[in-house]
């Protein structure tokens, strides 16, 4: 199992009907390719917006889309990779991609920092007393 997490800034805002279409390509072809996970995107207004998104699978499939196609779209620019390797599991195994619109560019972070715990085996279990979270250490 591989695994890779890219964030990158939208060229232009992305409309209702450019999400749409995104997804509709990425289910369909990650279904064809075994390829789960998901995706977040984040605008202020009219501003371009924020991607994060996570993709796991084979590594030679996960390789492919990355580098052959998603680092390529015209639509990203400011392409940053926080994550890329060998899991010992798929962290989203029943999605061909799963999305979230999330209410502001600064919560991309915050679901950024979530995946990359998921990925090191660290789980958010709850937000504590003082409404920070609290972790768990995952040891499957």
């Amino acid at each position: 199992m591989y695994a890779a997490l890219y964030v990158s800034r939208a060229v232009r805002p992305m409309t209702e009907a450019d999400l749409a279409d995104i997804l509709f390509t990425a289910r369909r072809q990650n279904a064809e390719r075994g390829i789960t996970g998901r995706l977040v995107y984040a605008a202020r207004g009219r501003e371009p917006g924020t991607f994060a998104q996570w993709i796991e699978g084979d590594d030679w499939r996960v390789r492919e889309l990355l580098y052959g196609g998603i680092l390529r779209d015209g639509r990203h620019a400011l392409v940053g990779l926080p994550f890329e390797g060998p899991t010992t599991r798929r962290v989203f195994p029943s999605w061909t991609m799963g999305f979230e619109q999330l209410p502001h560019p600064e919560a991309v972070s915050e679901e950024i920092e979530r995946l990359l715990a998921l990925a090191h085996g660290i789980r958010p279990v709850r937000k504590g007393r003082s409404g920070s979270p609290r972790v768990r250490i995952d040891a499957r």
